[in-house]
Protein backbone atom coordinates (compact mmCIF):
# COMPACT_ATOMS: atom_id res chain seq x y z
CA UNK A 1 0.00 0.00 0.00
CA UNK A 2 1.24 3.22 -1.18
CA UNK A 3 1.71 5.81 2.25
CA UNK A 4 2.99 8.70 0.02
CA UNK A 5 0.07 11.17 0.44
CA UNK A 6 -0.12 14.51 1.31
CA UNK A 7 -1.44 15.10 5.03
CA UNK A 8 -3.64 17.46 3.23
CA UNK A 9 -6.13 14.62 2.11
CA UNK A 10 -6.20 13.75 5.75
CA UNK A 11 -8.23 16.00 8.36
CA UNK A 12 -7.73 16.60 11.65
CA UNK A 13 -11.49 17.74 13.79
CA UNK A 14 -12.55 16.32 16.88
CA UNK A 15 -15.48 14.79 14.81
CA UNK A 16 -13.92 12.99 12.25
CA UNK A 17 -10.94 11.75 15.52
CA UNK A 18 -14.96 10.45 17.18
CA UNK A 19 -16.27 9.07 13.86
CA UNK A 20 -13.40 7.33 13.38
CA UNK A 21 -13.37 5.76 17.26
CA UNK A 22 -17.11 4.44 16.67
CA UNK A 23 -16.38 3.08 13.20
CA UNK A 24 -13.67 1.29 14.67
CA UNK A 25 -14.71 -0.23 17.69
CA UNK A 26 -18.19 -1.20 15.72
CA UNK A 27 -15.84 -2.91 13.00
CA UNK A 28 -14.75 -5.57 15.50
CA UNK A 29 -16.19 -5.12 18.91
CA UNK A 30 -15.33 -8.36 19.96
CA UNK A 31 -11.61 -7.51 19.83
CA UNK A 32 -11.88 -4.15 21.72
CA UNK A 33 -14.04 -5.29 24.16
CA UNK A 34 -12.69 -8.27 24.77
CA UNK A 35 -9.52 -6.77 25.48
CA UNK A 36 -10.95 -4.20 27.02
CA UNK A 37 -12.64 -6.91 29.40
CA UNK A 38 -9.64 -8.45 30.32
CA UNK A 39 -8.62 -6.17 33.18
CA UNK A 40 -12.77 -5.60 33.92
CA UNK A 41 -12.55 -9.87 35.32
CA UNK A 42 -9.36 -8.57 37.63
CA UNK A 43 -11.38 -5.70 38.68
CA UNK A 44 -14.54 -7.93 39.71
CA UNK A 45 -12.27 -11.01 41.68
CA UNK A 46 -10.39 -7.71 43.61
CA UNK A 47 -13.39 -6.31 44.37
CA UNK A 48 -15.10 -9.69 44.87
CA UNK A 49 -11.99 -10.46 46.99
CA UNK A 50 -12.10 -7.00 49.33
CA UNK A 51 -15.33 -8.59 50.83
CA UNK A 52 -14.20 -11.63 52.03
CA UNK A 53 -13.12 -11.97 56.12
CA UNK A 54 -9.87 -13.57 55.40
CA UNK A 55 -6.82 -11.92 55.72
CA UNK A 56 -4.83 -14.29 53.14
CA UNK A 57 -7.93 -13.61 50.93
CA UNK A 58 -7.61 -9.73 51.42
CA UNK A 59 -4.06 -9.78 50.72
CA UNK A 60 -4.69 -11.94 47.53
CA UNK A 61 -7.41 -8.86 46.93
CA UNK A 62 -4.79 -5.69 47.10
CA UNK A 63 -2.19 -8.07 44.78
CA UNK A 64 -4.86 -8.17 42.23
CA UNK A 65 -5.49 -4.60 42.38
CA UNK A 66 -1.75 -4.19 41.89
CA UNK A 67 -1.97 -6.50 38.79
CA UNK A 68 -5.15 -4.78 37.59
CA UNK A 69 -3.09 -1.46 37.68
CA UNK A 70 0.12 -3.61 35.11
CA UNK A 71 -2.88 -4.66 33.20
CA UNK A 72 -4.47 -1.58 32.44
CA UNK A 73 -1.32 -0.25 31.05
CA UNK A 74 -0.66 -3.00 29.12
CA UNK A 75 -4.31 -3.12 27.42
CA UNK A 76 -4.05 0.13 26.52
CA UNK A 77 -1.14 -0.75 25.01
CA UNK A 78 -2.22 -3.70 23.13
CA UNK A 79 -5.86 -1.71 22.14
CA UNK A 80 -3.38 0.98 20.47
CA UNK A 81 -1.45 -1.34 18.58
CA UNK A 82 -4.70 -3.05 17.61
CA UNK A 83 -6.45 0.46 16.15
CA UNK A 84 -3.23 0.94 14.17
CA UNK A 85 -3.24 -2.05 12.47
CA UNK A 86 -6.55 -1.82 11.89
CA UNK A 87 -5.93 2.03 10.75
CA UNK A 88 -3.58 0.16 8.08
CA UNK A 89 -5.82 -2.07 6.91
CA UNK A 90 -3.61 -5.38 8.31
CA UNK A 91 -5.49 -8.39 10.31
CA UNK A 92 -5.01 -8.36 13.53
CA UNK A 93 -5.95 -10.57 16.69
CA UNK A 94 -6.12 -10.23 20.44
CA UNK A 95 -3.52 -12.50 20.28
CA UNK A 96 -0.89 -10.37 18.38
CA UNK A 97 -2.16 -7.33 20.25
CA UNK A 98 -1.82 -8.81 23.72
CA UNK A 99 1.67 -9.93 22.64
CA UNK A 100 2.67 -7.00 21.11
CA UNK A 101 2.13 -4.84 24.14
CA UNK A 102 3.63 -7.58 26.51
CA UNK A 103 6.98 -7.41 24.81
CA UNK A 104 6.79 -3.71 25.86
CA UNK A 105 5.79 -3.95 29.35
CA UNK A 106 8.98 -3.12 30.91
CA UNK A 107 8.59 0.28 28.89
CA UNK A 108 5.22 0.54 29.47
CA UNK A 109 5.34 0.55 33.02
CA UNK A 110 8.00 2.72 33.66
CA UNK A 111 6.16 5.02 31.28
CA UNK A 112 3.05 4.66 33.46
CA UNK A 113 5.21 5.24 36.47
CA UNK A 114 6.71 8.38 34.85
CA UNK A 115 3.86 9.85 33.73
CA UNK A 116 1.68 9.09 36.99
CA UNK A 117 4.95 10.99 39.24
CA UNK A 118 5.00 14.04 37.04
CA UNK A 119 1.06 14.35 37.11
CA UNK A 120 1.48 13.96 41.36
CA UNK A 121 3.81 16.35 41.33
CA UNK A 122 1.90 18.75 38.92
CA UNK A 123 -1.24 18.23 41.06
CA UNK A 124 1.03 20.22 43.68
CA UNK A 125 1.00 23.44 41.47
CA UNK A 126 -2.56 23.71 40.82
CA UNK A 127 -5.12 21.86 37.91
CA UNK A 128 -3.48 23.38 35.07
CA UNK A 129 -0.52 21.43 34.88
CA UNK A 130 -2.04 18.58 34.96
CA UNK A 131 -4.40 19.07 32.13
CA UNK A 132 -1.15 20.43 30.02
CA UNK A 133 0.49 17.27 30.66
CA UNK A 134 -2.50 14.89 29.98
CA UNK A 135 -2.88 16.15 26.47
CA UNK A 136 0.70 16.83 26.01
CA UNK A 137 1.44 12.97 26.34
CA UNK A 138 -1.59 11.39 25.37
CA UNK A 139 -0.52 9.42 22.65
CA UNK A 140 2.99 7.91 24.45
CA UNK A 141 1.43 4.60 25.21
CA UNK A 142 0.50 4.48 21.48
CA UNK A 143 4.38 5.69 20.69
CA UNK A 144 6.04 3.30 23.03
CA UNK A 145 3.77 -0.03 22.20
CA UNK A 146 3.86 1.22 17.51
CA UNK A 147 6.87 2.71 17.73
CA UNK A 148 9.09 0.54 19.98
CA UNK A 149 10.40 3.80 21.96
CA UNK A 150 11.22 4.07 25.48
CA UNK A 151 10.14 6.19 28.42
CA UNK A 152 11.95 9.44 27.28
CA UNK A 153 11.59 8.83 23.52
CA UNK A 154 7.61 7.88 23.89
CA UNK A 155 7.20 11.12 25.85
CA UNK A 156 9.44 13.10 23.77
CA UNK A 157 7.19 11.38 19.83
CA UNK A 158 4.09 12.36 22.10
CA UNK A 159 4.96 15.65 22.70
CA UNK A 160 5.66 16.40 19.20
CA UNK A 161 3.03 14.73 17.46
CA UNK A 162 0.08 16.89 19.92
CA UNK A 163 1.90 20.17 19.34
CA UNK A 164 -0.72 22.61 17.80
CA UNK A 165 -3.47 20.36 18.26
CA UNK A 166 -3.77 20.53 21.87
CA UNK A 167 -6.96 22.01 22.74
CA UNK A 168 -8.41 19.64 20.00
CA UNK A 169 -6.70 17.08 22.23
CA UNK A 170 -8.13 18.27 25.02
CA UNK A 171 -12.00 18.32 23.50
CA UNK A 172 -11.53 14.82 22.70
CA UNK A 173 -10.55 13.43 26.05
CA UNK A 174 -13.67 15.55 27.65
CA UNK A 175 -15.88 14.34 25.48
CA UNK A 176 -14.93 11.06 25.11
CA UNK A 177 -14.82 10.59 29.30
CA UNK A 178 -18.61 12.67 29.41
CA UNK A 179 -20.04 10.17 26.36
CA UNK A 180 -18.36 7.46 28.67
CA UNK A 181 -20.22 8.23 31.89
CA UNK A 182 -23.21 9.16 30.69
CA UNK A 183 -23.41 5.73 29.08
CA UNK A 184 -22.17 4.11 31.84
CA UNK A 185 -24.62 5.91 34.37
CA UNK A 186 -27.63 4.68 32.02
CA UNK A 187 -26.58 1.41 32.13
CA UNK A 188 -26.26 1.27 35.71
CA UNK A 189 -29.31 3.32 36.65
CA UNK A 190 -31.33 0.25 34.18
CA UNK A 191 -29.98 -2.53 36.14
CA UNK A 192 -30.25 -1.00 39.40
CA UNK A 193 -33.76 -0.36 39.17
CA UNK A 194 -34.00 -4.29 37.77
CA UNK A 195 -32.57 -4.50 41.48
CA UNK A 196 -34.50 -2.27 43.08
CA UNK A 197 -37.73 -4.83 41.93
CA UNK A 198 -36.06 -8.18 42.11
CA UNK A 199 -33.82 -7.35 45.05
CA UNK A 200 -30.79 -9.08 43.19
CA UNK A 201 -27.92 -7.19 43.64
CA UNK A 202 -25.88 -9.16 41.07
CA UNK A 203 -27.28 -7.41 37.79
CA UNK A 204 -26.01 -3.96 39.43
CA UNK A 205 -22.65 -5.56 39.68
CA UNK A 206 -22.42 -7.19 36.22
CA UNK A 207 -23.76 -4.13 34.78
CA UNK A 208 -20.89 -1.65 36.64
CA UNK A 209 -18.28 -4.29 35.31
CA UNK A 210 -20.09 -3.89 31.64
CA UNK A 211 -19.94 0.30 31.72
CA UNK A 212 -16.15 0.38 33.35
CA UNK A 213 -15.47 -2.30 30.46
CA UNK A 214 -17.17 -0.21 27.68
CA UNK A 215 -15.63 3.19 28.96
CA UNK A 216 -11.85 2.02 29.03
CA UNK A 217 -12.91 0.28 25.58
CA UNK A 218 -14.13 4.00 24.40
CA UNK A 219 -11.10 6.04 26.03
CA UNK A 220 -8.42 3.40 24.33
CA UNK A 221 -9.67 3.22 21.31
CA UNK A 222 -10.08 6.83 21.07
CA UNK A 223 -6.60 7.30 22.41
CA UNK A 224 -5.88 4.85 19.28
CA UNK A 225 -7.11 6.66 16.51
CA UNK A 226 -6.02 10.16 17.83
CA UNK A 227 -2.27 8.65 17.15
CA UNK A 228 -3.00 7.38 13.73
CA UNK A 229 -4.68 10.82 12.90
CA UNK A 230 -1.85 13.18 14.18
CA UNK A 231 0.04 11.01 12.36
CA UNK A 232 -1.74 11.15 9.43
CA UNK A 233 -1.66 14.68 9.66
CA UNK A 234 1.73 15.60 10.24
CA UNK A 235 3.38 12.61 8.07
CA UNK A 236 1.14 12.03 5.67
CA UNK A 237 0.42 8.50 7.17
CA UNK A 238 -2.67 7.31 5.08
CA UNK A 239 -5.27 4.02 6.67
CA UNK A 240 -5.88 1.73 4.20
CA UNK A 241 -9.62 3.20 3.41
CA UNK A 242 -8.56 6.64 2.38
CA UNK A 243 -5.50 4.69 0.40
CA UNK A 244 -8.57 2.27 -1.65
CA UNK A 245 -10.17 5.59 -2.15
CA UNK A 246 -7.06 7.14 -4.29
CA UNK A 247 -6.33 3.62 -5.71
Amino acid sequence: MDQNYSAQDVQFSVGSVMGKTFRTIFKNPLLFLGLAAIPTIFLGASSFMQFMPSVEVSNVGKALNVLLGILGVIIQGAVAYAVFESFMGNRVTMGSALSRAASRTGRLILLFLSMGLCFCLSALLLFIPVIILTCMWSVAIPSCVIEGLGVRGSLGRSRQLTKGYRWKVLALLSLTGILSFVTALLIIGVFALITYITGNGIPVIIAALGAWTFAGTMMSVMVGVLYCCLRSVKEGLVSADLANVFN
